[in-house]
């Protein structure tokens, strides 16, 4: 289960770096106009 632990982790940074452009996924939905 290590695989996924890093893919949600990777996911949720990912999700943050691009401020969830167009995804609307993830625990903090950033308000970014990106």
């Amino acid at each position: 289960m290590r695989e996924e632990r890093e893919r949600a982790g990777a996911r949720e940074c990912n999700a943050r770096r691009f401020g969830q452009s167009g995804s609307g996924q993830g625990p903090d939905p950033d308000p970014s106009p990106t």
